[in-house]
C-alpha cells in the first residue's frame, strides 16, 4: 500500500507541474487584450485545466481515503456557482455529440442554490 501511495504522490507531481504551468499562463493571457473568442477560448482552458487539476487531487485523496487520512473542508460555497461550472464544462462537449447542457430545476433546488452560502467541500461534490 505504502508503494501504491508514493506512486500516485509521484505522479501527482508529475502531472500537476505542468498543467499548473499552463493554467497559470492562460491566467497571464487573460489579463491582455483579446477579442470575445480568444477570451471565450482562454477560460475554457483554465476552466478545464481546473477540472484536470480536480481529478488529480481526487486520486491523490483516494489513496489518502486508503490509507485513513483524508480530511474534508467545511467551507462556505456558492452551489449556483458550482452547477455554473459543471454546465459550462458540459457544454463544450455537447456539441461533438449533438446535444445541449441547460441547468433547470425545481423550486426547491432553486432556493438551496440562491442561498447565500452552502457549507461543505466544494471540490469534492
Amino acid at each position: 500500500m505504502r508503494i501504491k501511495s508514493e506512486f500516485l504522490a509521484n505522479m501527482s507531481h508529475e502531472l500537476c507541474t505542468p498543467l499548473n504551468g499552463v493554467i497559470g499562463f492562460t491566467r497571464q493571457m487573460l489579463k491582455t487584450p483579446l477579442s470575445t473568442t480568444q477570451r471565450d477560448y482562454l477560460q475554457s482552458i483554465e476552466r478545464s485545466g481546473n477540472h484536470l487539476l480536480s481529478i488529480i487531487n481526487d486520486v491523490l485523496d483516494f489513496s489518502k481515503l486508503e490509507a485513513g487520512k483524508l480530511m474534508l473542508e467545511t467551507i462556505p460555497f456558492s452551489l449556483r456557482v458550482i452547477l455554473d461550472e459543471v454546465v459550462i464544462l458540459l457544454a463544450l462537449y455537447c456539441p461533438r455529440k449533438g446535444a445541449g447542457a441547460d441547468f433547470t430545476g425545481t423550486a426547491q433546488s432553486a432556493r438551496i442554490c440562491h442561498r447565500r452560502a452552502t457549507h461543505g467541500d466544494c471540490s469534492r461534490l
